[in-house]
């Protein structure tokens, strides 16, 4: 369980998330796969929210990569660096 009550998972149609606060790395690697696997070949956007933690971004990148997944850190501006969006 996540540590934090109001980390969920979240997905709606035409706004897919998945939020990792709250989360230890191994919890949200297991969300992640669980998530990936539940919407692969969608075709859908979708953010995946980690907050500034180095550790959990380069997991996240980690497992989109064994996943063949393209990904963007963050918003084009630079502003916003705690997500990743990518498409399943």
């Amino acid at each position: 369980m996540p540590r934090n009550r109001r980390s969920q998972r979240h997905y709606s149609r035409g706004d897919l998330k998945l939020d990792l606060h709250g989360f230890h790395i191994e919890e949200a690697r297991k969300a992640l796969t669980e998530f990936i696997e539940s919407f692969y070949n969608s075709e859908e956007e979708c953010d995946i929210i980690t907050g500034n933690s180095i550790k959990m971004k380069m997991m996240v990148k980690e497992v989109l990569t064994e996943y063949k997944m393209e990904f963007r850190e963050g918003d084009l501006l630079g502003n916003n660096s705690g997500y990743i969006k990518t498409w399943l």
